[in-house]
């Protein structure tokens, strides 16, 4: 059986919604260096916003988000993130944001681990040069 090949790359930053274009810009460039198509790239930057956004709205003051974007040869993007929230329960997620993610990633996952609010979602790859 052969390893699985991945990419990963994080960032870290203020948890702000200043710094939200930051987390979409490295999801684009992520996705786009994966050859993939521009409605794939499209859902992903859309779903890391709105998750993005679930999280920082009750991330504690001066807390620093955390992202993780990986991209699994052949398969799929995911991209895990983290805030401190200094306190456990998974974070209200507004219908919208519910229906929004149902049309434009395969699967997500929200909640809290250790005071740390958590998501992580997965795209199947959709290669920008398929007949």
């Amino acid at each position: 059986m052969e390893a699985e090949q991945s990419d990963t790359v994080t960032l870290i930053v203020p948890a702000t919604t200043a710094h939200l274009r930051l987390a979409r810009l490295i999801a684009s460039g992520v996705a786009s260096l994966s050859d993939l198509d521009f409605d794939t790239i499209e859902d992903l930057r859309i779903a890391v916003d709105e998750l993005c956004a679930v999280l920082l709205e009750q991330a504690r003051p001066q807390a620093h988000l955390r992202l993780r974007y990986r991209v699994r040869e052949g398969s799929t993007v995911e991209v895990e993130g983290d805030v401190d929230a200094g306190r456990d329960g998974a974070p209200d997620v507004p219908e919208l944001t519910r229906q929004i993610l149902s049309a434009v990633i395969d699967r997500y996952d929200i909640g809290a681990e250790g005071g740390r609010l958590t998501f992580s979602l997965a795209r199947s790859l959709s290669p920008a040069n398929t007949a």
